[in-house]
């Protein structure tokens, strides 16, 4: 009977995740900015955090408000939001 038992795959059921996650990594954009589709065989594939738009640690970014506006800063931390 164990043996019956297993055989039997698990059924994946929608919003299950998978046990093993794989990395999630695109192609660099292009120079100007475009989302590209296609690579050539000696380019690498990054992170997609890394191409996202946002804070992340360790960005470089331009401050547009505030006494400090115009300077550029380097994300240290992200705080939790406390969903207010």
């Amino acid at each position: 009977a164990a043996f019956w038992r297993s055989l039997r795959k698990k059924v994946v059921k929608m919003g299950d995740k998978p046990a093993v996650r794989r990395e999630d990594l695109v192609l660099a954009p292009s120079a100007d900015g475009r989302v590209r589709h296609v690579r050539n065989l000696d380019e690498k594939l990054v992170q997609r955090s890394e191409v996202t738009a946002g804070a992340r640690p360790g960005k470089t970014m331009l401050v547009w408000g505030g006494r400090h506006a115009g300077l550029h800063c380097v994300v240290v931390a992200l705080l939790a939001d406390e969903g207010g």
